[in-house]
């Protein structure tokens, strides 16, 4: 299998099989990576101020950047570990990444520089949530990918030594090398 033709059915069979790497992956990319929101609702719940806003975090930016630094890690670490350019990956699933990319990159800058119109609360947590969950869903079909990517490795120098190991039996040379 190339990772740039995505099938479903070997998707969901990685993803059934390794669950438990799903799962670390969630804990260390979207939990671990939104310690600083749920750490200051945390902290606003236990100190009950009632000047402190919930949403600080999440219309000054903040989440805007974590989106764009989990969508280029995951990008970075795929090409590394699959050993091939992200910009082979499939077209459309290429064009979503690089539209939340691009659409966040804005949305956070315009947030974190404070504009003088005003801003529709409501509007900027759905739109940043909606950025949030595409971003995750989208990381993790690159991690499953990475991880189809890991297993057709495995399965091909599986293959490979079981050729090895048959022309050692069959003969007294095998790739130039005398046995």
């Amino acid at each position: 299998m190339t990772v740039a033709s995505i099938d479903p059915r070997l998707f969901l069979t990685t993803a059934k099989r390794r669950w438990l790497d799903l799962l670390t992956w969630i804990a260390y990319n979207v939990f671990i990576g939104t310690a600083f929101l749920w750490l200051q609702w945390l902290f606003i719940f236990i100190a009950q101020s009632p000047t402190a806003k919930w949403t600080t975090n999440l219309l000054n930016g903040s989440l805007g950047v974590f989106v764009m630094t989990l969508c280029s890690s995951q990008a970075a670490l795929f090409a590394e570990m699959t050993g091939q350019r992200f910009l082979r990956m499939n077209k459309f699933l290429l064009a979503v990444f690089l539209l939340i990319i691009i659409f966040d990159g804005f949305f956070a800058a315009v947030l974190s520089t404070g504009t003088a119109a005003p801003v529709h609360e409501g509007r900027v947590l759905a739109l940043t949530a909606v950025l949030f969950l595409l971003a995750v869903l989208l990381c993790l079909v690159l991690y499953i990918a990475r991880l189809c990517s890991e297993t057709d490795i495995s399965q091909d120098a599986t293959e490979r030594q079981k050729q090895l190991a048959t022309e050692a039996r069959t003969s007294d040379d095998v790739d130039g090398i005398r046995i």
